[in-house]
């Protein structure tokens, strides 16, 4: 992904450096490096509305494959899911407006082996809390 992230941004900024060798940007000329720089910060900032268009849509869409397990457990069930105007939430478990959720949802992809996510829940001893802590698929390792 972050291969074909760097192609698009040498599409876009039409700079010509290899993809396939990160070293190659800090031989750019310094104003060049620094604009190349700020378009990919920008990119990153804005990641929910470039992401499909320049890496395409996932072929699963919303669905489990794409969000993984967890992500999906906390987004589609309103006794977990943060509190959205006019829209049914959970602020003791998933957040509201001025309050930060009570889980945090890491995906995690690496080199060699499956993808899996890391799941913290602060303050899991809430029963709201608790509760979306027991529905995670089975086979969650827990560590307290």
């Amino acid at each position: 992904m972050y291969q074909k992230f760097l192609q698009k941004l040498r599409s876009f900024s039409g700079q010509d450096f290899d993809i396939n060798n990160e070293g190659s940007l800090i031989h750019l000329p310094l104003r060049q490096y620094t604009a190349l720089n700020q378009l990919a910060i920008e990119l990153a900032k804005e990641w929910s509305f470039w992401a499909p268009s320049v890496l395409g849509e996932a072929e699963e869409g919303n669905k489990s494959p794409v969000t993984g397990n967890a992500l999906n457990l906390l987004y589609s069930n309103s006794n977990f899911k943060g509190v959205a105007p006019g829209k049914p939430g959970n602020p003791k478990v998933g957040g509201d407006l001025g309050t930060p959720s009570f889980v945090v949802i890491e995906s995690n992809f690496p080199n060699s082996g499956e993808p899996y996510q890391t799941v913290t829940i602060f303050g899991a001893e809430q029963s709201d809390r608790a509760a979306f802590a027991e529905a995670l698929p089975a086979g969650a390792i827990q560590v307290e």
